[in-house]
């Protein structure tokens, strides 16, 4: 768990989540705090009011600081491919997309394949 600050990398002893929310006004990162001492639900719960709050135009900027790793999906708009942009100071993103069947050749025959 890590940032780079300037060349330096920082290492950080919390796991701040932040998630890729677009809003009526693009874009924006809202920062889950302390992912790894909350629960599934918990997550969840926070990330739909963070999501609301940033759909609103309500989000405040501390709401959008400190994250370490940050999540962007297309896989609800149908996206099944895509190169996220890291969210600095950050130094990982993981970009999520819709799965789909597709025929693939194994070598005698094709078989359907997520």
């Amino acid at each position: 768990n890590a940032s780079l600050d300037g060349d330096n990398l920082v290492l950080k002893k919390y796991f701040n989540i932040g998630f890729a929310a677009d809003t009526p006004n693009g874009l924006v990162v809202p920062v889950i705090k302390d992912a790894d001492k909350k629960g599934v639900l918990e997550i969840s719960q926070e990330m739909s009011d963070l999501a609301k709050l940033a759909r609103d135009g309500k989000l405040k900027p501390d709401q959008m600081q400190g994250g370490c790793f940050s999540i962007s999906s297309l896989g609800g708009l149908g996206g099944t491919y895509f190169t996220p942009i890291i969210n600095a100071p950050e130094v990982a993103i993981m970009g999520v997309c819709k799965s789909y069947m597709k025929p693939v050749w194994d070598g005698k025959q094709f078989a359907p394949r997520l």
